[in-house]
């Protein structure tokens, strides 16, 4: 069905009461690119649109996760404030993934990447522990590694982003 003044077609996947006269309508979308996408209307007016795969809701607050959009199945938390869902911010994002690296990478004492803590090479095992977005579209920019000795240092993932991926699994999920 055609949602509220929405320009995909979309799904209903519910109501969620507010009081016994207001309701949100949730709804979800593959959009015209095979990118899942959780819609919510209140009062007529879409108060969140966000890319995921996952809905869980509580109350007035929404979870939702998922690859989509993303290098890494993101879990996000938004809350009901003032009509209109907010996101509750996260200063990382568990990433928790394990591999061996596709190309050599160098990982840093700290998030400004001044100083070298280790040269990793190709096909070294390490794991991806979290990482921090940001920017325009939220994307993924630094991410922290745990080497197979056990080291932990950052690396800049905004100079590797579009190169293939550095371990397999973490690529972009999207267009």
């Amino acid at each position: 069905m055609d949602c509220f003044k929405y320009y995909d077609p979309t799904t209903i996947i519910g109501y969620w009461p507010i009081n016994d006269k207001t309701k949100i309508e949730l709804h979800y979308t593959e959009a015209p690119s095979d990118d899942p996408t959780f819609i919510a209307i209140y009062k007529g007016k879409v108060i969140l649109e966000e890319s995921g795969s996952t809905l869980h809701f509580k109350g007035n607050t929404l979870y939702i996760e998922g690859n989509a959009n993303s290098y890494f199945d993101k879990k996000r938390k938004f809350q009901f404030v003032n009509n209109s869902y907010q996101e509750v911010t996260q200063p990382f994002y568990y990433i928790g993934l394990k591999g061996n690296l596709n190309y050599p990478i160098q990982i840093y004492k700290t998030e400004q990447f001044k100083e070298k803590l280790a040269y990793l090479p190709k096909d070294y095992k390490i794991e991806v522990l979290m990482g921090k977005t940001g920017g325009e579209y939220d994307d993924l920019e630094k991410v922290l590694i745990k080497t197979e000795f056990g080291l932990i240092g950052w690396l800049n993932f905004k100079d590797i982003a579009f190169e293939r991926p550095m371990v397999d699994g973490l690529y972009f999920h999207g267009d």
